[in-house]
C-alpha cells in the first residue's frame, strides 16, 4: 500500500507579475480544467484569488444565461472543471478586452475568439500558435507583463508626438487666423512657417518616438486605444497651442512698435521656434516634472533639442539667413524677451501637470 504525491507549482515570479497587473488595471482571471479546490489553491497562492472572489465550474455555467454569467463573472476570478466552449463562454463579458493564454488545440477556440489569443512558443501546438495573436518565446507569464509595458510605452510615445505636434500647429493657425481677423500684416513669413515646422518640430519629434517608459506607467488605468486624443488631453493641446500663440503675438506687438514689422516677425518666430524646442523637454511625461524622470534618460531628445536650437540660432543671427528669411536683428534685450517668453510656455505647462497631480491626490 502506498501513496504518491504530484505537484506542480506555479512558478515563483508568477504572484509578482500577478499584483503589476493588478496596480496596472488588468485583471488576471484563471480559467483551467483542474479541480476546483486546486484552482482555489493555486489562485490563492497567486493572489488571483482573494477572500470574496468566486470559483465557477464548468457544471455551473451550464446552468447560467449569459446575464448571468456577466453578473458573476465580475467577481469570478478561478474558472474550473471547463471545456473548450466554457472557456469561450467565460472570455465574452461586460465588453472588456480579454487576452487569452492557451497551448493545446482544445485552447484554439478560445484563442481565436479573444481579443489577444496568447500561445506558449515551447509547449504550445501548432494548432494553438496558428490561432494566436501572440506567441511567448519561453512560456513565461511575466513576460506578458512585459509586452503590455512596452506597448503602453509605444502609445505614450505616439500620444506624445502627436500632442506635441498639434500645440504647435495650432500656435501657427491661432497666429495667423489673428492677424487675418484683426486686419495685420502676417506675424511670420511662409519661410519662417516652414523652418519652425521643419527644424524645430521634426527633430524633437522623431526623439520623443523613442522615449523610454516612465516609472509610474505601469500604475496608470488602461488606456483606449481608439481614442489617441482623449478630452482631458485634447484640452490641454489646445490651451498649449492659445497660450503660446499669445506669446507669440505679444511678442510680434512689441517688435512691431518698438523698430518695424520685420523685427515683429522675427521675434514672434523666436518665440515659436524656442518654446517649440523646451516645451518638448517637458513634453516626455504628461505627470512627472520635467527635472524629475529617475532612470529615464533620453540621450537622442537631448541631442534633437540642441540641434534644433543651434538651427535657430543660425537662422538668427546669421545676415545671410535672416535677410532670406524675412527678418531683422535683435539686440540684448528683445533676445532675453524672446528667451524670456519661450520658457513662460514651460511654465504653464509644469504648472498644469502640478495641477493634475494635485488633483489626482485628492
Amino acid at each position: 500500500v502506498g501513496m504518491v504525491g504530484m505537484m506542480d507549482p506555479p512558478r515563483p515570479d508568477v504572484r509578482e507579475a500577478v499584483d503589476t497587473c493588478r496596480t496596472a488595471g488588468v485583471r488576471t482571471v484563471m480559467i483551467t480544467g483542474d479541480h476546483a479546490s486546486t484552482a482555489r489553491a493555486i489562485g490563492r497562492e497567486l493572489d488571483i484569488f482573494r477572500p470574496g472572489d468566486l470559483v465557477v465550474t464548468g457544471a455551473e455555467l451550464d446552468e447560467m444565461d449569459d446575464a448571468a454569467l456577466d453578473e458573476a463573472a465580475r467577481n469570478t476570478s478561478v474558472f474550473a472543471r471547463v471545456s473548450p466552449l466554457h472557456k469561450l463562454r467565460a472570455l465574452k463579458h461586460d465588453g472588456q478586452i480579454v487576452a487569452m493564454t492557451g497551448d493545446g488545440v482544445n485552447d484554439a477556440p478560445a484563442l481565436k475568439a479573444a481579443d489577444i489569443g496568447v500561445a506558449m512558443g515551447i509547449t504550445g501546438t501548432d494548432v494553438a500558435k496558428d490561432a494566436s495573436d501572440m506567441i511567448l518565446m519561453d512560456d513565461r507569464f511575466t513576460t506578458i507583463v512585459y509586452a503590455v509595458r512596452e506597448g503602453r510605452r509605444v502609445f505614450r510615445n505616439i500620444q506624445k508626438v502627436v500632442s506635441f505636434l498639434v500645440a504647435d500647429n495650432v500656435a501657427q493657425i491661432v497666429v495667423l487666423l489673428t492677424a487675418v481677423a484683426l486686419n495685420w500684416n502676417a506675424p511670420l513669413t511662409a519661410v519662417m512657417i516652414l523652418w519652425v515646422n521643419l527644424a524645430t518640430a521634426s527633430l524633437p519629434a522623431l526623439a520623443l518616438g523613442v522615449e523610454p517608459a516612465s516609472r509610474h506607467i505601469m500604475e496608470h488605468p488602461p488606456m483606449r486605444v481608439n481614442n489617441l486624443l482623449d478630452g482631458p488631453l485634447a484640452r490641454r493641446v489646445i490651451f498649449q497651442g492659445v497660450f503660446i500663440a499669445a506669446l507669440a503675438l505679444v511678442a510680434f506687438v512689441i517688435g512691431q512698435n518698438a523698430g518695424s514689422y520685420e523685427l515683429g516677425c522675427t521675434m514672434a518666430f523666436g518665440v515659436l521656434g524656442f518654446s517649440q524646442v523646451l516645451r518638448s523637454l517637458n513634453q516626455r511625461s504628461a505627470t512627472d516634472p520635467v527635472w524629475d524622470r529617475e532612470g529615464a534618460r533620453n540621450r537622442q531628445l537631448g541631442l534633437a533639442a540642441a540641434a534644433s536650437i543651434a538651427l535657430m540660432l543660425v537662422v538668427l543671427l546669421v545676415p545671410p539667413f535672416i535677410d532670406a528669411f524675412g527678418g531683422t536683428t535683435m539686440d540684448l534685450g528683445q533676445w532675453a524677451l524672446v528667451v524670456g517668453f519661450a520658457l513662460l510656455s514651460v511654465v504653464q505647462t509644469e504648472i498644469a501637470k502640478a495641477i493634475g497631480r494635485w488633483r489626482a491626490r485628492r
